[in-house]
């Protein structure tokens, strides 16, 4: 799937022709309207993948998947958006890793209970709701990140109340 690459704003981008015009899209409408945001996706997201794997940041490479059938279906605004999103997980993980002290020495862990993962889930969605505004993000969609707000779990695809691989291996989105 992945014909075209390029580089934007600092971010390397592959996917479709037609894929990767429309996050360069998302990518300029940010940078002419939250450029301080873009500021902060760059230090957090260095690449973004267009492909049929499910949508989701890989923190530790700092590379963010869309989904091809989302992304052709999206707004260049609400893209811009989930970008944003994504970015402040990825954030959040390389500026306060959660740690757990073993024996002395301090390991990172990623999030994966249900009550931490739902705190981080309102962070990055009032962030995206931020840059949504400053992007121009239409009303209707300002009141659907508003509603996952206030029910944030919906990343819980299989409801074990807990983040998985599972979960993110049943995503439609």
């Amino acid at each position: 799937m992945v014909d075209h690459t390029i580089e934007v704003n600092g971010i390397v981008v592959n996917g479709t022709k037609n894929d990767v015009s429309k996050v360069r899209q998302a990518l300029d409408l940010l940078a002419e309207k939250a450029p301080t945001e873009l500021k902060f996706i760059k230090k957090y997201i260095k690449k973004i993948t267009i492909s049929n794997e499910p949508s989701g940041v890989d923190i530790s490479e700092k590379t963010f998947n869309i989904k091809h059938s989302t992304l052709s279906i999206s707004s260049v605004e609400w893209t811009a958006s989930t970008i944003a999103h994504d970015a402040k997980h990825s954030g959040i993980f390389w500026e306060k890793p959660l740690t757990k002290s073993t024996g002395g020495k301090k390991v990172t862990k990623h999030i994966t209970d249900k009550e931490r993962m739902d705190s981080e889930e309102v962070i990055c969605l009032g962030y995206q709701l931020k840059v949504g505004i400053k992007v121009g993000l239409d009303k209707s969609t300002q009141g659907y990140l508003q509603d996952l707000i206030k029910k944030p779990d919906y990343w819980d695809v299989n409801k074990d109340n807990k983040f998985t691989y599972a979960d993110y291996k049943q995503r439609n989105w």
